[in-house]
């Protein structure tokens, strides 16, 4: 089994782009493995486009809210983990 650590927690969710707005905790970059976990979600995602201010990033480090693209739809409060 992967180990995990937490990097964030999602803040908003636009089902019609499929885009989130993740707070970080820790830092995330484009390519990583991620694992989004809620009361009504559990899933498994490649961030493959991430965005601070409109701009396209490679890394969001703690404190950022940046965009990420989603495959599914999730929720707010959802928690946002790497995977090992």
């Amino acid at each position: 089994m992967s180990q995990e650590r937490l990097v964030g927690t999602i803040c908003r969710y636009y089902d019609n782009s499929g885009m989130a707005v993740l707070e970080l905790i820790d830092t995330l970059g484009v390519g990583q493995q991620i694992h989004i976990k809620g009361p009504r979600d559990d899933c498994l995602e490649v961030v493959e486009q991430m965005e601070l201010a409109n701009h396209k990033i490679q890394f969001g480090l703690p404190g950022e809210l940046v965009n990420i693209k989603i495959g599914q739809k999730i929720h707010e409060n959802d928690k946002v983990f790497v995977r090992a």
